[in-house]
């Protein structure tokens, strides 16, 4: 493509004209997934439909035909990363699996006990756990350089954490949560300088910026196809080819073998030996798809539309009062971690949904650096080279209303009101009843009562929002409520249940009443009424 034509690009993703709670889907969820262009679609479909047999040893048509459908795209990835030949090229499932493969394979191998693994405080789980399972294995410990406030890996500690005991170092190239784009050139050749082998997990480097093994002079280097529009189940691991030939295999099966006797075997040449029984063919067909959509754009192209793309998102953000945005620095991609004062992030989540937005919340995979932050995770939207500026205006749009309805919404009258006990555990006094009225008659009032009462963040009645889950009243007028909020976190959860236990309480007929706040079932939207979700504008 000789210029960067967004309508063009978005019309090559069928899902993007979808509709979502009955809006425009708005997908801001690229670094969990990235959607798949048609020609990915298409590839995939034409091997089953018209191509499909297993690879390698057969003379038959069909098979020599996947055969080489198959192994050109171990060249395509080859170049696209720019590494010295394909056989440095190993397909796996995704980059989780090429991490394992270096810690069971190279790190049982070469590494012993007391020898240190380096890692820094930005890795998703998959560049952690696995040396954490190597260490109980073998002994090795796992070293963590700190990151900053802006979520930044702080050099200086970085350095200072390689010594001669470290055998290993583990980074990534983009953060996963943060978009962080570490300096991983000048870490390398630090690392290298201490005689340490060096692991990249570049999972979100592939579709927002550009690949260069060789400048990189980086030992491993993983990724998955999935998450550069190519299809699910196929990633790459590439290594430096004398490194890959002194490593054992790390599953064993067919085709990965040279000969088998009962006695002993003999392997494949690399790539072949890490590659155990039927691989993947179709994924990885169509994951050269994807290389080729990519480099027909032109990835030069892509980070110059992101980043202009960025400066916008930074620009609306920087607008959103009360809006907390989580390593917030310049070296990143497109994306945005963000809370918002009082609020959890799975709230904002699910009402951004149902406007059609599509954003991940939670640790995202990433326990530690949520602990680093000390929250209990956060709102990430993930843009990518189909995202629009029109896109953000909506992002930032829907931004605007959850707040309105969890932290400012308008005052709401509130009928008979009840000046409620200061705590939530104070028990109001029991009390003779005037009269006595029927369970039914009674249930049936305190429901209207529950109609008058909302929950501080939200314009609507707790009944109608769907967080009273039972009410059960015997005959001598004793009430007992069972109801959620929703979620654990929200900040009336200690305060609410006694007011709402005053209130009933004032009702004549009432003798006594309790309040059971329970988390199970969890509340979700399906459980408000049709009134409810009017009113929110969920329709």
């Amino acid at each position: 493509m000789n210029t960067f034509d967004i309508n063009r690009i978005r019309k090559d993703f069928p899902i993007l004209s979808r509709e979502v709670n009955g809006k425009p889907l708005i997908y801001l969820d690229n670094a969990a997934t990235t959607q798949k262009p048609l020609v990915v679609i298409d590839t995939i479909n034409q091997y089953y439909r018209l191509d499909n047999a297993n690879v390698h040893r057969g003379v038959h048509y069909l098979s020599e035909h996947a055969t080489e459908a198959y192994e050109a795209v171990r060249g395509k990835v080859q170049r696209f990363i720019n590494a010295d030949s394909d056989k440095e090229i190993i397909f796996v499932r995704g980059a989780t699996e090429g991490i394992n493969l270096v810690a069971q394979s190279y790190g049982r191998k070469f590494l012993q006990a007391d020898d240190e693994i380096l890692i820094t405080g930005l890795e998703h789980h998959a560049n952690i756990v696995p040396w954490q399972l190597l260490g109980e294995q073998i002994g090795t410990k796992l070293v963590v350089a700190p990151v900053n406030e802006n979520g930044e890996v702080i050099l200086d500690r970085f350095k200072a954490l390689l010594t001669k005991k470290t055998k290993l170092v583990a980074i990534n190239h983009i953060s996963n949560v943060l978009g962080t784009l570490s300096p991983i050139k000048e870490m390398i050749k630090a690392a290298h300088e201490v005689g340490a082998k060096v692991l990249i997990d570049g999972c979100q480097a592939g579709a927002h910026t550009k690949i260069d093994v060789n400048d990189l002079n980086c030992d491993f280097y993983t990724f998955s196809a999935h998450k550069m529009f190519g299809p699910t189940g196929i990633g790459v691991l590439y290594g430096k080819l004398g490194l890959l030939a002194m490593m054992p295999p790390y599953q064993g099966g067919g085709d990965m073998i040279h000969e088998v006797t009962f006695k002993k075997t003999s392997f494949a040449p690399v790539p072949y030996k890490f590659e155990a029984g039927t691989p993947n063919i179709a994924d990885t067909i169509g994951f050269g798809a994807a290389i080729d959509y990519i480099e027909k754009i032109g990835i030069d192209k892509i980070v110059a539309y992101e980043h202009e793309l960025l400066t916008y998102i930074n620009k609306k953000a920087k607008e959103i009062k009360d809006l907390r945005i989580i390593g917030n620095n310049s070296h990143k991609i497109s994306l945005l971690s963000f809370l918002i004062d009082k609020t959890h992030p799975n709230d904002i989540g699910t009402l951004l949904d149902q406007l059609g937005i599509a954003v991940r919340t939670g640790h995202h995979c990433a326990m530690p650096l949520m602990q680093r932050y000390e929250i209990p995770g956060s709102v990430r939207a993930s843009f990518c080279l189909y995202n629009t500026k029109e896109e953000v205006d909506i992002l930032f749009a829907g931004i605007e209303r959850v707040k309105r309805i969890l932290i400012d919404p308008e005052p709401v009258a509130v009928s008979n009101p009840i000046e409620p006990p200061k705590t939530a555990t104070k028990k109001p006094a029991a009390r003779k009843r005037s009269k006595k009225v029927a369970p039914e008659t009674l249930q049936a009032e305190i429901i209207e009562r529950l109609r008058t009462i909302y929950d501080p963040e939200i314009p609507v009645n707790i009944y109608d929002l769907g967080l009273i889950y039972k009410i059960d009243v015997d005959d001598a007028g004793n009430a007992i409520i069972t109801m959620t909020l929703t979620a654990p976190g929200c900040p009336v959860a200690e305060t609410f249940p006694g007011e709402i236990q005053a209130s009933v309480l004032a009702l004549e007929g009432v003798n006594e009443a309790k309040v059971e706040l329970v988390w199970e079932p969890a509340w979700s939207q399906e459980k408000m009424t049709e009134a409810a979700r009017l009113e929110l504008g969920f329709f």
